[in-house]
């Protein structure tokens, strides 16, 4: 069927409309240049967002195509923490000494309760020669002499006339606490004996407690380990009036002559191990 030409009201023939187009060489429906306009802002938007986290197109107007939305600046919303740290109620429980000298040439902070004269030739270290129930022991070489007798280097240095050593540890209260010790003499001398003690220094200044218990040279048997103990705040203990058995941060052994001050020169040595406070 042959097309019929468009009339007008008058009945006079009329050419097609024309639709306008832009000069980029080609037509284009005015909706899709709005398209592209939208396209654009919204990947600006996105730009911005990208570079600056906190705008956000929050604020928009509507439009055929959808929203368009200008870019406001909202900084990130954080919450404050409301919680706080919680206090520990349990009472801290202290460490209970214990000393077997397992680990070779470490004497566990054993040290010397005195300074030494070098003619006592003093010489504390560890050792795998003796061991109590172990392969290691604490070995102590030093030698004594009787407070009169003439040989004596320094009549005035009492430190000639005994030997003791000491560990430290935190100081925690150990009233009623037994401190228990092994100990090996290859060949008892006579006239010496051995004794344990505590020391609580609360004051900074070293008060002792000296086990009722003395272990006599005389009584021990060659080549056998012995124990010898304490208990801390015993009334038979001999102590010192600032002594504080609630306080104690040394446990030591003393090796001392037994009342002869004529007692001559007398090399000592002990093996110590196993040391506890129970």
């Amino acid at each position: 069927m042959a097309q019929t030409p468009n009339q007008n009201q008058s009945g006079n023939q009329t050419s097609p409309v024309k639709k306008k187009g832009f000069k980029w060489g080609c037509n284009i429906e005015s909706g899709v240049i709005v398209a592209i306009i939208v396209a654009l802002i919204g990947g600006l938007f996105g730009l911005l967002n990208a570079v600056a986290p906190g705008i956000q197109p929050n604020v928009c107007w509507g439009g055929i195509y959808g929203s368009l939305c200008k870019p406001t600046l909202t900084p990130p919303s954080s919450t404050p923490s409301t919680s706080s740290p919680t206090a520990s109620t349990q009472t801290p429980v202290p460490s209970i000494p214990a000393y077997t000298f397992e680990n070779d040439n470490d004497v566990q902070g054993w040290e010397f309760a005195n300074s030494q004269p070098a003619e006592k030739q003093s010489l504390l270290q560890q050792t795998k020669s003796q061991g109590y129930n172990s392969q290691g022991s604490l070995e102590l070489n030093t030698i004594i002499w009787g407070s009169g007798n003439a040989t004596i280097p320094d009549a005035s240095n009492d430190a000639y006339t005994y030997t003791a050593i000491r560990v430290f540890f935190n100081h925690a209260n150990y009233l009623g606490k037994k401190v228990s010790c092994h100990l090996y003499l290859p060949d008892p001398p006579p006239g010496v004996y051995i004794r344990l003690f505590t020391i609580s220094d609360k004051q900074d200044t070293d008060s002792y407690e000296y086990g009722k218990d003395k272990l006599y040279s005389e009584t021990l048997a060659k080549n056998s380990w012995v124990e010898l103990s304490m208990v801390i705040g015993d009334p038979g203990n001999q102590k010192d009036a600032q002594f504080d058995p609630t306080y104690v941060n040394y446990i030591g052994m003393i090796v001392k002559a037994n009342g002869d001050s004529n007692m001559g020169r007398t090399p000592i040595r002990v093996f110590l191990d196993d040391c506890t406070i129970s």
